[in-house]
């Protein structure tokens, strides 16, 4: 109890401190910001008695001045007399706020000065303005001038102004006419005072009250700063001990309605989970089922709780396979896997589980904690798909099958024309009972036997094709590409396109009849479009070559490349730009399938520009990628 005590006791000595530091820097950066605003506004006075101090003789705006004066005298006292200010133990920025309180007072006595001297030079300026210049002596016209425009004639040093004053006493002493004397007489004061107005202009100077108000800002800004700095350090470091002896004295108080809550949510949370939990004792007996254990499985919690675990099981799956299972958890190792159990009704259900053993203080095993996700709609999905792919596949390769067959009947046509011919001609001689001699009976028998071995070639490059095997096989990409294009270059050969190879051996471990088929598809389609391009010499160019990584084949048209606006569809199922005569639009798509995911490479494709033969030509680049 006494520590509870001591510790609220002290928790609340720092909730003390730490509203007196809060409010002390809000005070504070209240003060900085009143007394910062105040300097503005007292140089934004000094300017203003600057600008009366410059103007010329003929300003009179005295009773403006007068109120600014006052009121500089009010924010300076405001300034001087502020408590939080005067408890500030600066020497600097004290000294410097009595040199500014002296400066100040100084200017205010030369101010009142400085009006006195221009309202004696603006009498005398009137009474001047008042004088016929006609009833003045001649010699005294340019002297009138002068002192009538006295700010206009650059006389801005007290030489020049001792100089005329000179004049003046002197035409004092030479003109009696009344008119003259008064004009001497008023011209003298101007000029006297006008000289005394200089002498004060360099006295304010020599005062710098900008200046000193500038420094002055600058030594309180300085030192606000570094104060209210510390006063937050220590407001971050009272919250920071404070928030942790609070953190400390919760944890104290609440310790057991803590722990009681999180266990309570604990079981909510199992209660309520999306994942089936199913908990086992040592012996692999079921001691708890969650709510959709239920509703995944159809047995209610009474008939589930106490049951052998593998009550569920179906017979989709090996004996070996629950035996590695159980060695697994029976070691202390946590398994996790996918797991075919079955429904109430007899239906199957796709589980991902986790399976985590749990341990007692000696280190046994006290029981079986199972976390399963049901993913039964996600098998089927991906079993359709799988399907989809197959058919695909099949559509794909049946289409390849067509296209391979015409290229065999377009081979065939000749050599079968061959054998038509030559064994008629046997047998028209025969008929007509004409000697055949032994050497043309051999040469005719001989060409036939030739023309069926080329035959027979051929039927096997077209089952070397529809291989069905699927495993992987070390194979040379150049010789996998020789045996394509051997089935389909007299169809090439035919339309006049030239194929230029740049090829290089490269052996992989790979599914070389998978790559053939996308050889197939890729030498096809650059055939389509070129038949279809009115160009005058068709060129297809094949290069293969390698990097320390991978293996690269290309095939590069000059038919002018693929149209922006569907090259990112190209590869999509069932996308086609020809006429549905002459394809389905899954032959790019599947052979994408086939590089990126059977071979764990990659298909690009892009337009570009080159340059073959001093000539100029842009056309579509496929470019296949295989890991090496």
């Amino acid at each position: 109890m006494n520590k509870v005590y001591f510790s609220s006791l002290f928790i609340i000595t720092l909730i003390i401190l730490f509203t007196y530091y809060i409010y002390n820097t809000k005070q504070n950066v209240f003060n900085f910001l009143s007394i910062n605003n105040n300097i503005l506004k007292l140089t934004a006075l000094n300017k203003d008695f600057d600008l009366f101090l410059t103007k010329t003789t003929m300003y009179n705006n005295f009773d403006i001045i007068k109120d600014e004066v006052f009121e500089y005298n009010d924010i300076l006292n405001q300034i001087i007399n502020n408590k939080l200010l005067l408890s500030i133990d600066n020497k600097e920025l004290q000294s410097s706020l009595i040199k500014l309180k002296h400066t100040s007072s100084d200017k205010y006595e030369y101010i009142q000065y400085y009006k006195s001297y221009r309202a004696i030079i603006n009498n005398s300026n009137e009474i001047i303005n008042k004088l016929n210049n006609k009833k003045l002596s001649f010699h005294l016209l340019d002297l009138y001038i002068k002192i009538r425009t006295l700010n206009l004639n650059n006389l801005s040093d007290t030489k020049s102004l001792i100089f005329l004053n000179k004049k003046v006493k002197y035409f004092q002493k030479q003109y009696n006419n009344k008119n003259d004397k008064l004009f001497l007489l008023h011209s003298n004061i101007i000029l006297k005072y006008q000289i005394n107005l200089f002498d004060i202009k360099e006295e304010l100077f020599e005062l710098e009250l900008e200046k000193k108000l500038s420094n002055f800002q600058r030594l309180y800004e300085l030192h606000s700063t570094n104060e209210i700095n510390n006063e937050k350090i220590l407001i971050i470091l009272l919250v920071s001990i404070l928030l942790f002896l609070l953190f400390i004295y919760l944890i104290y108080e609440f310790k057991l309605s803590i722990v009681h809550k999180s266990l309570t949510q604990f079981k909510l949370t199992l209660e309520n989970s999306d994942n089936i939990i199913m908990i086992t004792n040592e012996n692999k007996r079921i001691t708890y089922v969650n709510k959709i254990f239920t509703n995944v499985y159809g047995y209610n919690k009474e008939e589930a709780i106490g049951q052998k675990a593998d009550f569920l099981k179906s017979d989709k799956l090996s004996k070996k396979f629950y035996k590695d299972l159980s060695d697994t958890l029976n070691s202390g190792k946590k398994w996790h896997g996918e797991l075919i159990n079955q429904h109430k009704n007899g239906t199957l259900i796709y589980e991902k589980v986790t399976i985590t053993p749990s341990f007692n203080e000696k280190g046994e095993i006290q029981e079986y904690i199972a976390i399963k996700l049901d993913i039964t709609h996600e098998v089927k999905i991906r079993n359709e798909l799988i399907k989809k792919e197959k058919m695909l596949n099949h559509q794909s390769k049946m289409a390849s099958m067509g296209e391979m067959l015409e290229n065999i009947a377009h081979q065939w046509n000749q050599p079968l024309s061959l054998i038509t011919t030559t064994t008629s001609a046997i047998l028209l001689q025969k008929e007509l009972k004409m000697n055949i001699s032994l050497e043309e009976e051999v040469k005719y028998l001989t060409s036939i036997s030739n023309t069926i071995v080329y035959l027979s070639q051929t039927i096997r490059d077209f089952r070397y094709f529809f291989n069905t095997n699927k495993e992987k096989v070390n194979f040379d990409i150049c010789d996998t590409y020789k045996n394509t294009f051997s089935i389909l270059s007299p169809k090439f050969e035919s339309m006049h396109i030239k194929v230029i190879e740049n090829i290089t051996s490269i052996h992989l471990n790979s599914f070389d009849t998978e790559l053939m088929q996308v050889i197939i598809n890729l030498l096809n389609n650059a055939k389509d479009v070129l038949e279809n391009k009115n160009i005058k010499e068709k060129l297809i160019f094949i290069n293969i070559y390698n990097d320390d990584k991978y293996a690269y084949l290309s095939i590069t048209d000059n038919a002018g490349g693929i149209p922006n606006h569907i090259i990112d569809n190209i590869f999509e199922p069932y996308f086609t730009t020809k006429h549905k005569s002459q394809g389905t639009g899954i032959g790019l798509y599947m052979s994408l399938e086939i590089i990126s995911k059977h071979m764990k490479g990659s298909l690009i494709a892009k337009n570009c520009e080159f340059t073959y033969n001093n000539t100029e030509f842009k056309g579509a680049k496929f470019t296949i990628k295989i890991p090496l």
